[in-house]
């Protein structure tokens, strides 16, 4: 009797088996490969971890003040569920490229085995606590470099510094349940780390902490890449920042000292940056900010002592011409504020703009700049639901420190006094509308010249000249004003010429002052 054999018909069948036997082998090889260390409670004395190991954190680890723990290259700390890492003392984590330290999760079987016997398992954000630095922490002692930490941020961050001041570079920080990194009146170097996945904010601060934040790559979060509150000045440098549902980089509040951002990239956010005015870049400082789904830039007030360069910014087919000012913003004297053709400024209830250096706004016939309620959404991006009314925001003051002014195809709506100038202002092809207080202020011996300008539907004065040198107004029309179209008072001079007059509910034009108009 003669057989034969169909060797494909065979090898067919028996490959599924090989393959599960492969993959068994491998998984029972990495299971048995390390032995497992349990650790708990208090280090006192001086310790290594070792990288033959698997080390299991069963209950809070504490190294305490003056004791030093140091973890080998390629060593493998697993926590188990809620425990943390205290560092009172130094803790010496420092990996390389071909051996990083892993902090993960007891639940993590794709290194160390299965540590927890429950078969193939994946660990789960906020699975763990942290590793937590305390203030009695020897800073130039301790390091955290090529560590990779992992489902970590069961409350407040996966990394935690409180008045600790420890390096965290070339590492990858991911799925956390909170923060990646929380700060706390810290000046730690964050360079060249990979944060992502989570649940919160991959990089916070706060407390006038001075951190150096730089050449990071931030992806995907639920509130920002780097947000920064209670008088915090970071340096940020160099960052990433993509996938955030809210702002790549947001300041709660103003800093006097916050330092302009350079050289950052975010897009792909909610929005793109909120900044204390002196940190917003110029051009020059090489950033890219769009696009991202909502293309504006908050701006908090405070005082700027550099110049500042507002523009309307391009990548692509997105534009960025929408800026929001909230509360005082002061650009300080000997510097220059420039607005260009096309850009809006919204302004938070009762906000102001300030200028006590040069001020050159000149927009053109096409693109006027708007200066305007952060309500109106008639022009730029909008950000926020209101109602627009006479006087919901404060205005462009013009200081005594001002060297000069040129103002021209601007619109100016809904403020108390639209534009208060105590300096020479050359001021063309304006149209303010919906003043509660002056629709333009002159004072302070300035010498002003307005033309081919509308000023109307203000609800007290169109046009006040408050012991000004000289008001000088041509080819213009001042109407439907709830006061006076024009007052004089003082010593004003004034020269009105071509110029309509009409519909003001008090006198169109009333000269309480010495000069002859």
């Amino acid at each position: 009797m003669m057989f034969w054999v169909d060797f494909q018909c065979l090898r067919a069948r028996l490959l599924p088996y090989f393959l599960v036997f492969i993959l068994t082998l491998v998984f029972c090889i990495n299971t048995v490969s390390a032995a497992v260390i349990q650790h708990s409670g208090v280090i006192s004395a001086q310790t290594t971890w070792s990288a033959l190991d698997v080390h299991q954190i069963t209950q809070t680890v504490t190294v305490n003040a003056g004791v030093q723990l140091t973890i080998e290259p390629g060593a493998i700390v697993k926590f188990n569920q809620n425990t943390a890492l205290n560092i009172n003392g130094v803790l010496v984590a420092v990996g390389n490229v071909s051996e990083k330290i892993i902090f993960t999760s007891y639940r993590d079987d794709s290194v160390g085995g299965d540590t927890n016997g429950d078969g193939f398992s994946e660990g789960a954000a906020g699975d763990w606590s942290s590793l937590s630095y305390g203030s009695t922490v020897i800073d130039f002692l301790t390091s955290l470099d090529h560590v990779e930490v992992r489902y970590g941020g069961a409350s407040t961050a996966a990394i935690y510094q409180n008045s600790a001041n420890v390096a965290i570079t070339n590492s990858v920080i991911r799925d956390s349940a909170t923060a990646g990194i929380f700060l706390s009146s810290s000046s730690a170097l964050i360079e060249n780390n990979d944060i992502s996945s989570v649940a919160t904010t991959a990089i916070y601060s706060q407390h006038a902490s001075t951190p150096q934040i730089l050449n990071n790559r931030l992806t995907g979060g639920v509130h920002h890449g780097i947000h920064t509150s209670y008088g915090t000045t970071p340096l940020i440098d160099g960052n990433v920042i993509t996938g955030f549902d809210s702002w790549p980089i947001y300041y709660t509040d103003a800093p006097a000292t916050a330092s302009v951002i350079t050289n950052n990239t975010v897009t792909g956010n909610g929005y793109s940056v909120a900044l204390p005015a002196s940190a917003v870049p110029n051009v020059a400082d090489n950033n890219v900010l769009l696009p991202n789904t909502n293309n504006l830039i908050y701006i908090r007030g405070n005082v700027r002592t550099t110049d500042l360069h507002l523009e309307v910014l391009r990548e692509g087919n997105a534009e960025l011409n929408t800026y929001i000012i909230a509360g005082s913003s002061t650009q300080q004297a000997g510097t220059t504020l420039t607005i260009d053709p096309g850009v809006n400024l919204k302004f938070t209830n009762g906000s102001y703009l300030y200028s006590y250096g040069a001020i050159q706004a000149v927009g053109t016939a096409a693109d006027r700049i708007v200066l305007t309620s952060v309500y109106d959404d008639t022009v730029g991006a909008k950000y926020s639901s209101g109602n627009v009314n006479s006087g919901i925001w404060g205005g462009l003051t013009i200081g005594a420190g001002d060297t000069s002014a040129n103002l021209a195809y601007m619109d100016l709506r809904y403020a108390a006094s639209a534009i208060d100038t105590a300096v020479d202002t050359t001021a063309s092809n304006l149209r303010i509308s919906q003043s509660s207080s002056h629709g333009l202020l002159t004072r302070s011996n300035a010498v002003v010249t307005l033309s081919d300008s509308e000023v109307y539907g203000g609800n007290t004065w169109g046009v006040r000249c408050y012991h000004s040198q000289r008001l000088t107004v041509t080819n213009s029309r001042i109407y439907a004003n709830g006061g006076d179209g024009f007052q004089f008072e003082g010593s004003c001079q004034g020269a009105i010429s071509n110029t309509e007059i009409f519909g003001n509910i008090g006198y169109g034009i009333n000269n309480t002052g010495s000069q002859v108009i």
